[in-house]
């Protein structure tokens, strides 16, 4: 592997905007971590739109979704939606 082909690759892996993806997606800084704008997470009912966030998380690891009026319902509904959600325990308290 030459010095080029490394630089091409940790481009391509780089947190920056997507101009492919439907969604307004701001990367937040660093190497990882994005913030999803202008999506209601509780009135999501398009897989086309479910495949642009699955791909938004690919790209940047983690995503912020500000001002979400969900539910605990809703909330392991939409988590369902991207893939099996792994319930851990509680963190604290």
């Amino acid at each position: 592997m030459t010095k080029s082909d490394v630089t091409k690759s940790e481009q391509s892996y780089v947190n920056m905007h997507d101009s492919e993806s439907p969604l307004d997606v701001e990367p937040v800084g660093g190497r990882i971590g994005a913030e999803v704008r202008g999506i209601a997470l509780s009135r999501v009912a398009d897989e086309s739109t479910i495949a642009a966030i699955r791909a938004a998380l690919v790209r940047h690891k983690v995503l912020f979704f500000r001002n979400q009026q969900l539910d605990d319902q809703e909330h392991e509904a939409f988590a369902a939606r991207l893939g099996r959600p792994e319930f851990v325990g509680r963190l604290c308290g």
